[in-house]
């Protein structure tokens, strides 16, 4: 209905407008919206990332502004072309032409002008349904029940521009939307399914930003809460986070270059395909008794019996140990019980027979160090730095078994994710 209203009103008032201010000013129009409109999708992409030096700090508000003042500039120039074509003719007739021909002109150019009119209704129509079709597929998606009355009414007019067929006209002369479209899509899966949201922790490319400090300040308190309890498109873009969020080059870059197919699969299988064959991008759990083995064969001084009773005394206490290969070159040691001692501390401690506490129920994994890594097969080289100091370990990887030396103790790692 609201597509029905909008070509109605532009028809009908353009074609009133037609009628009189004649076909020179009405003709010239219809060519300055086409030409407005091509320079729009040329020229919008340059023009909006300056609008923040006059003032618009806001990059939803710079989205959408930058193409609608390169339109307006250039339709308003094109309409000013009109106007000086129009007085030239207009002069022509007044005092060179004869009386009766000036009758049959202005008649010509009255009854033009309305057909022109309706035409330009027309186009306007066809251009205006192209930002209706863009921004309306994002608030379709990501809509609530208390979106403000700017969304709901471009949701609706979305949904109406499908239901009349205008969408495959949008469609066809809008510039290219199909990774905006699959953003707003995947956005709109993880907005609906607050669940998806902690899952998405376990997405490779995601690793490196999921330790961030910096990025999980963004969504602590009540934005946080606001995202994950569909507080509503409106008020989470006009949030302090929000806009600190969209501010963050580095944060956005990564973002909007993401393999939005791949995560869409990512959270329907669990499994990325893009990642799932590297060999060591991915999360891997210390293999304890293995652990244990390798370093019995380093020293065989090492009783027998202590080997082989090692592995239960160690893991209730670092069992859960992980390291995190992410795609970007990051490495993450985490686990529960803190720094892991050496396996020759270990060892004297079970000698001198002294219990390791078990972790408490509700232990919450702490992260033990950060570093990169680099190399691959035989040669792995990892560098990571914590509260213990900075140590750099090289390892092999076999079987999709991954081998690993940092400070004194040779630690196998199984991939379990």
């Amino acid at each position: 209905m609201t597509i029905w209203i909008l070509g109605v009103v532009l028809i009908a008032g353009l074609a009133a407008l037609g009628r009189q201010i004649g076909s020179i000013r009405m003709g010239v129009s219809i060519i300055g919206a086409i030409v407005a409109y091509v320079a729009t999708i040329f020229l919008a992409p340059l023009v909006t990332p300056h609008l923040e030096t006059v003032g618009v700090k806001n990059p939803i508000t710079a989205w959408w502004l930058g193409p609608v003042a390169v339109f307006l500039a250039v339709y308003l120039f094109m309409n000013g072309i009109a106007q000086g074509i129009y007085m030239k003719v207009k002069v022509f007739f007044d005092y060179r032409a004869k009386e009766d021909a000036k009758i049959r002109f202005e008649r010509m150019d009255t009854n033009l002008g309305l057909s022109l009119g309706i035409a330009n209704g027309a186009v306007l129509l066809c251009i205006l349904s192209v930002p209706i079709y863009i921004a309306g597929h994002v608030t379709v998606q990501l809509a609530s029940d208390n979106d403000p009355f700017i969304y709901s009414t471009l949701s609706k007019a979305r949904k109406d521009l499908t239901s009349t067929g205008m969408d495959k006209i949008a469609a066809a002369i809008a510039p290219k939307t199909d990774k905006l479209f699959m953003m707003a899509d995947t956005a709109a899966i993880i907005y609906h399914n607050p669940s998806v949201q902690e899952f998405l922790k376990e997405y490779p490319e995601f690793y490196t930003l999921a330790e961030s400090e910096t990025f999980a300040a963004y969504f602590d308190g009540d934005f946080g809460t606001l995202v994950t309890g569909k507080g509503g498109l409106g008020n989470i873009l006009v949030h302090e986070k929000a806009l600190e969020v969209m501010a963050d080059l580095d944060l956005m870059t990564k973002l909007t270059d993401l393999d939005y197919a791949d995560l869409q699969e990512f959270i329907k299988t669990g499994v990325s395909q893009k990642y799932k064959d590297h060999e060591l991008v991915g999360k891997w759990r210390i293999d304890i008794p293995r652990s244990v083995r390798d370093y019995g064969r380093k020293y065989p001084q090492v009783p027998g019996a202590y080997l082989s009773r090692l592995p239960d005394y160690i893991k209730g206490r670092y069992g859960d140990i992980t390291l995190t290969i992410a795609p970007d070159s990051g490495a993450f040691l985490k686990g529960a019980a803190g720094n892991f001692p050496t396996f020759y501390q270990l060892v004297t401690l079970y000698q001198n027979r002294t219990p390791l506490p078990p972790l408490p129920a509700r232990a919450v994994p702490q992260q033990l160090a950060i570093g990169n890594w680099s190399g691959s097969g035989e040669k792995i080289t990892v560098t990571l730095a914590g509260k213990a100091g900075k140590s750099e370990g090289g390892g092999t990887l076999k079987n999709n078994v991954l081998s690993f030396t940092q400070s004194g103790n040779t630690c196998v790692f199984y991939r379990y994710l």
